[in-house]
């Protein structure tokens, strides 16, 4: 019974749960099988301390299996299949454990620009639904993107769940703030097991605004150069920062301000179209920090 080598001989397995910390988990369950895979010998959950006894079996080879995690986290691939254990004279000792470690569920998404590129620095909340209704979830820290925009969730227990950006990036430049929800689900597969999640990606934009050139009959002119300067931050607040001074209208009078970040921007004539007086009365426009 149970694959003994030593058929008069018998012990014990004592397993011990812990996080990749050393914390103690609880929650799991598990199966000692025949070391040929045949029969379930044993079963039971962990208990409040983390451990689970399997005793009084014949020294000599086993099947453990890890059949439910604790929550919000995975199974090791191996324990999952089956992973050979052995009972002998050390494992029945008073105090001997087999510690199991389980790893946290895993959720990521990258943070880009419109090229793809990675950002840095943006800030999200998470929330969960519940009966219908979304309540905030409290990872215990801020979730931010990294250095090459991967943001890395962990540790989330089965269900529905969006995240939302709170902070935009500024760097390599200010980005209008993203206000739509990304969703996913974190699920339990048949085995017990967490897959990790891949959620997608969430970009992030930066303003843009058309200037139209006219005489006072309404022609279209060409040729006359602006200068482009923030006046005013996202939050309202004062700044002087020269976009550039050299802005022409094309044969339509068009001109183009792209790439700007969220705040109130102001445009002067500098050169006037030929044969037209300059026009010395600054425009401003307002980049919403929302993009839409």
């Amino acid at each position: 019974q149970g694959g003994g080598t030593a058929e008069g001989t018998k012990g014990q397995l004592t397993i011990k749960k812990t996080d990749e910390s050393g914390a103690v988990l609880t929650g799991a369950e598990f199966e000692l099988w025949d070391k040929n895979g045949h029969q379930v010998l044993r079963s039971g959950p962990v208990l409040s301390d983390g451990t689970l006894l399997f005793g009084q079996l014949p020294y000599g080879q086993y099947i453990l299996k890890e059949t439910k995690a604790p929550a919000g986290h995975t199974i090791a691939s191996d324990l999952v299949a089956g992973r050979l254990v052995e009972i002998n004279k050390d494992t029945s000792t008073t105090g001997s454990y087999l510690t199991i470690v389980n790893e946290e569920s895993t959720v990521h998404f990258q943070k880009t620009d419109e090229q793809g590129s990675g950002l840095h620095g943006a800030e999200f909340s998470l929330e969960k639904e519940v009966l219908g209704i979304w309540q905030l979830v409290n990872t215990g820290s801020k979730i931010v993107s990294n250095a090459t925009g991967k943001v890395t969730i962990r540790g989330l227990e089965e269900g529905h769940y969006r995240v939302k950006e709170i902070k935009a990036p500024t760097q390599p430049k200010e980005y209008l703030l993203n206000p739509n929800y990304l969703e996913f689900d974190v699920v339990v597969d048949s085995s017990g097991s967490i897959p990790v999640v891949d959620a997608g990606s969430i970009v992030n934009y930066l303003g843009a605004a058309k200037l139209v050139k006219t005489s006072e009959k309404g022609v279209l002119l060409a040729g006359a150069v602006f200068e482009l300067r923030r006046i005013k931050n996202a939050n309202g607040g004062n700044v002087s920062e020269i976009i550039g001074a050299n802005f022409v209208t094309d044969a339509q009078g068009e001109v183009a301000f792209n790439d700007l970040a969220p705040g109130t921007y102001e445009v002067k004539e500098i050169k006037a179209p030929s044969g037209y007086l300059l026009n010395t009365k600054p425009v401003t426009f307002m980049i919403d920090k929302f993009a839409s």
